[in-house]
This record gives structure tokens, sequence and C-alpha cells, in this order.
């Protein structure tokens, strides 16, 4: 999970042998004074000191033919999605499907490999600063999509290689997928570009498309009591993660039941595992459900209340409609 707004986030640098450390693999965006970014569990914002309006737009992703396009992928701990693309006109890179990552991030070391530079950019992670590398990458595709090049930032993904145990070139985000209609089945383990399959419409949760620092992601309607969140709806996490600065008289409620912690590039963060009564994201209800609160500064505090990973709800299937702003959990 990460977010930018300037954005990025490297992931988690916890001993998988530790429990109590959960995995940061978040990418996403969060924008404020200046600007952020996060990649993985939990989203971490990141910033930087220019903004999006005064950055040339890239040409987006091209889909070669309009038939659906299956894409296998490897399912990892029952959330993370690994499949294979091509990064520079190099196929068969190993690239993490993030619909929180903003924008999409490239392997620092395989940066290396390519031989890109680019400029350094200051990022703000929750109280801390790390810099990034933002590149254009040439060549970039998965499946039958594609672009000529692709707005990047390197980061440094070797905690997150180790902690899901696998080789990772790239982390790719809604900047890339979310010219077409797609749809990630978790069952069959396959990516399809263009879907033409048939959902219930019953299943629809219409939601908010946001562009901001060159990238892109959703946001989804939560509910909880008479509350209703705006959710980033992120599938490189693996839970559900809530802002306690957004929370308000909610927070009060909620009943806490451990803690834990996040680690990323900026550092680690401790967060309060809590549960939640009478939880509901469109067709989905749930009595209770288990939730981690971030505590964050008060220049960090989004215009979101949260991240939520599909396998939270342990749902088989996510399809997104671009055109009608609509996903569906199946």
């Amino acid at each position: 999970m990460t977010r930018t707004f300037g954005n990025q986030e490297s992931c988690a640098a916890c001993d998988p042998t530790v429990a109590a450390c959960r995995l940061s693999l978040i990418l996403l965006t969060h924008i404020l004074m200046t600007v952020p970014f996060v990649l993985s569990a939990y989203p971490l914002a990141a910033q930087t000191n220019r903004t999006a309006s005064a950055q040339k737009p890239l040409p987006p992703p091209v889909l070669a033919a309009q038939e659906s396009a299956v894409v296998p992928f490897r399912l990892i701990d029952g959330w993370a999605i690994v499949l294979e693309g091509t990064l520079g006109g190099i196929p068969h890179c190993k690239m993490m499907i993030d619909t929180g990552a903003v924008p999409s991030v490239i392997n620092s070391k395989f940066v290396k490999r390519l031989g890109l530079a680019g400029s350094f950019e200051k990022l703000s992670t929750f109280n801390r600063s790390v810099d990034a590398q933002r590149l254009h990458v040439p060549e970039v595709r998965i499946g039958v999509v594609s672009v000529e090049v692709l707005d990047m930032l390197a980061v440094d993904l070797a905690r997150i290689e180790q902690r899901l145990n696998t080789h990772i070139d790239a982390v790719i985000g809604l900047d890339f997928l979310a010219t077409r209609n797609f749809r990630l089945d978790y069952r069959h383990k396959k990516l399809v570009f263009n879907d033409k399959d048939e959902v219930d419409g019953a299943s629809a949760i219409a939601f908010e498309i946001r562009h901001e620092a060159r990238g892109t992601y959703v946001l989804i309607p939560l509910k909880s009591g008479s509350q209703q969140l705006q959710i980033l709806l992120d599938t490189g996490a693996n839970n559900l993660t809530l802002f306690d600065r957004r929370l308000g008289e909610m927070r009060q409620r909620l009943r806490a039941v451990g803690k834990d912690v996040d680690v990323s590039a900026g550092g680690q963060d401790t967060v309060v595992a809590v549960e939640m009564d009478s939880v509901s994201v469109g067709p989905i209800f749930r009595g209770k459900q288990k939730a981690f609160v971030l505590t964050t500064s008060e220049e960090d505090i989004r215009d979101f209340d949260g991240v939520l990973g599909p396998a939270a709800f342990g749902v088989s299937t996510v399809a997104f409609d671009f055109d009608r702003h609509m996903v569906f959990f199946l």
C-alpha cells in the first residue's frame, strides 16, 4: 500500500517472523498544502513539492484489440497479485497489481538495469521524508494493454520482496490500468481486460474516481452504523485501515483489541487493532469487522477516511467499470 499526491512510499521493513509486524505495500496519493503517496497493507502518504498541474501529461495506455484479454497471475497470501509484463521493453518482468498505487512504482534495482535517470523529489511520509526518483519508463505492457511511456517513481522494493518471498520489478496502479474496464478473479487467478462477462447489478458499488500526481485512484462508500466513510479501494492492501483524525465520534465506539506495527521506507508506525460493528460495503454486510486505526499528524489529514483491501471482506472477484464508475464485489 502506498500513497502520494506528490506521492510515494515504499514498503514494509519487518522481519516476517515477527507476528506483530504487518506489511506496508500501498502506493497511494493524498493532497495537502503540497502533495502525498503509499504502498501496502495500509496507506502511507508522501508529498512532492511540485503540483500535478505543472507536469506534462503522458500518453495513455492503449489496447491492441477490443476482445477480452486474459492475463494469469500468482496470488500470494490470498491477496497480493503478481503477474508478468514488460518494462522498458524487457518482457517477463514481475509486477504487483495495486489499485492504491499513485502513481505506479518501479524497483530501483531494475532502474539501474534499464540505465534510466530522472528527477529527485522530497516526499513526506507521516512526519518523515524520503527521496524518490521520478522517471519516464518506456514500453510498459501487461497483456494486450501497453503504453509508450509511463511516469513512475523509483522505490527500493527489497522489503516487499522479502515479506512476500518473491521478486517484484514494479507495482502497477490505475494510472496504467484504468483506461480499460477490467476484472480481478481471485478464485481463478486471472486479470481480464475489457471484460464482457455479465455481472450482477445488485453487487454494484458506485465509486468516485480521482486523479492526482499523474496517478488515479477510486473511493467507495463504507457504512458503519449511522456513519458513512469514504474509503480508498486498494488491491495492494490486505485489510481495512482507518485514519483516526477522520473518524470523529466514531473513534470512541471502536473496541480496541490490540496493537500492531506497520513499517515503511520512512520508518514504522503503531496501529491499533479494533473491532467494528455493522459494516457494509455495497452488497456485503459484516456484523463484526476487524480493522486497524492509524494515527496521523495534523498536516497529514487526507480527504478520505481510510483504505480497504478486498481480501478483508473475502471477495472472490473485483470488477471495475470505468464507463459507469462502478465496481462489483462478487
